[in-house]
């Protein structure tokens, strides 16, 4: 099973007039948890993130 990931708008809110600040990837850990009940998931980046960092600076 694939899940196709962007981040903004998923992983913390979107609001392209206001900086992330604390809110950048505050839902990361609610993402985690449901995850880890799936061990053969596997996931794609699909967020415009990939465009201008690493795949280790993704992972981050």
């Amino acid at each position: 099973m694939l899940i196709f990931l962007d981040f903004d708008g998923v992983l913390h809110p979107q609001n392209p007039f206001e900086p992330l600040g604390d809110l950048a990837f505050c839902h990361l850990p609610r993402f985690e948890n449901i995850v880890r009940d799936y061990p053969n998931i596997e996931i794609v980046i699909s967020s415009t993130w990939r465009e201008n960092r690493t795949l280790n600076q993704l992972r981050l």
